[in-house]
């Protein structure tokens, strides 16, 4: 009877800490009430390590020019910029965070804006010594951003052959399946060549995996019925066949019939006007140059011209060199024509030019997610250095502030 008593005390144990556990309004453990405003700091024993701006506050001060003693205020606005800093000299900064809110709380510092003049001016990093040890080249990133893309869709060419039938003057459209399901497009006219007779082209997916061609009403071509002389055999397996980057395909439309009475078709390979890889978008400075067919990958024997939408902004040579001219933006067109059939495929990049005279990060990151302890201090130890092996630096940096 003693142990049937203690078995059943333990079931009821175990039962009571799930519970505990799994429901909310039945648990040992405190719970936040809400995550707004002073509620938001929890005065308990579990660590919810919040900031919400309620007794924590920052003072920085700036050091002398020899780096021993911090004796500026920074609290003024631009107060600790710095003119005229020496090649690898550095200017220190202390940040003393101060938490009165009797919470244990997690904060970050932020530098509201960073400015650092261009032209011939020193180069900047800003580092922390202390508690932490972090480092960053802001410099490096005023000379020249940029972002890529891919063109998915891969471009096919098509031939009559010189086959009657599809030579009439009809439509040609190319039905493909793909990833995202089957679908059906007008291929494009190009030229009519008297070996190969018309010639077409189509973009299709990357991922397209077969396809087969029609002309135009073969369906209801043969008296109201389907003839399917106007429709080819399909073509299955192509994620090798329409993937390469290094050529495009053409499939050519042949004078017999298969076992399905459809026409077959035979694969060649041309140099075709497609487009792997490109800028979306490059910024750069005034009088800065980028060269714009870095990152571009098209075909093999294909040519590649370059345009400006507005020369006041920025010039490109033939080679895709660009040069910024005034700050503004415009659009960098990108033509790619094929070597076999002369079709083009054109992108556009937004060049973005900024002003020759100082560059602006906003909320720049110091140090992040610092625990700072209930009623204490601490401090927090930075610098900025110039990098230049030849000029003076000049920055200005404007609020340190915390935030979460």
């Amino acid at each position: 009877m003693k142990k049937s008593r203690i078995a059943i005390a333990v079931i009821l144990a175990v039962v009571l800490a799930v519970t505990c556990i799994s429901v909310p309004t039945f648990s040992w453990f405190t719970r936040p009430q809400s995550q707004s405003g002073a509620n938001m700091m929890l005065r308990t024993n579990n660590t919810y390590n919040v900031y919400n701006g309620y007794g924590v506050t920052v003072s920085t001060m700036g050091s002398n020019d020899s780096g021993i003693t911090y004796e500026t205020d920074c609290s003024a606005a631009n107060a600790c910029s710095g003119t005229g800093i020496s090649i690898h000299n550095r200017k220190y900064f202390c940040s003393t965070i101060t938490n009165n809110s009797g919470s244990v709380q997690n904060v970050s510092l932020y530098a509201r804006t960073l400015s650092i003049p261009a032209g011939t001016n020193g180069t900047l990093a800003l580092g922390v010594n202390g508690p932490t040890r972090s480092y960053h080249d802001y410099s490096s990133l005023t000379n020249k951003t940029y972002n890529t893309a891919l063109n998915y869709d891969k471009r096919i060419y098509f031939q009559t052959h010189g086959v009657s039938e599809w030579e009439s003057g009809q439509d040609i459209y190319v039905t493909f399946g793909y990833e995202y399901g089957d679908k059906t497009y007008k291929m494009n006219y190009i030229t009519h060549d008297n070996t190969w007779g018309h010639i077409y082209y189509a973009d299709l997916p990357y991922s397209a995996n077969w396809l087969y061609f029609t002309v135009s009403g073969w369906q209801t071509a043969n008296h109201g019925s389907e003839d399917w002389t106007m429709r080819s055999a399909e073509v299955s397996g192509l994620d090798n066949t329409v993937n390469s980057i290094n050529q495009s395909k053409v499939f050519r439309i042949l004078n017999q019939e298969d076992g399905n009475h459809n026409r077959p078709i035979q694969i060649g390979s041309v140099n075709g006007a497609s487009i792997k890889e490109y800028y979306s978008s490059i910024t750069l400075a005034t009088n800065a140059e980028f060269e714009a067919a870095t990152e571009l990958r098209y075909q093999t024997g294909a040519t590649v011209e370059y345009y400006s939408s507005n020369s006041g902004v920025f010039t490109v040579d033939s080679h895709g060199k660009i040069t910024g001219v005034s700050a503004g933006t415009a659009t960098l067109y990108t033509k790619v024509v094929g070597g076999t059939y002369g079709d083009f495929i054109q992108k556009e990049t937004e060049i973005n030019v900024t002003p020759n005279n100082s560059y602006v990060f906003y909320d720049v990151p110091i140090v992040r997610n610092m625990k700072i302890p209930a009623n204490g201090t601490q401090e927090v130890y930075w610098y900025v250095i110039n990098n230049s092996l030849t000029n003076a630096l000049s920055y200005t940096i404007d609020e340190v502030y915390i935030g979460l």
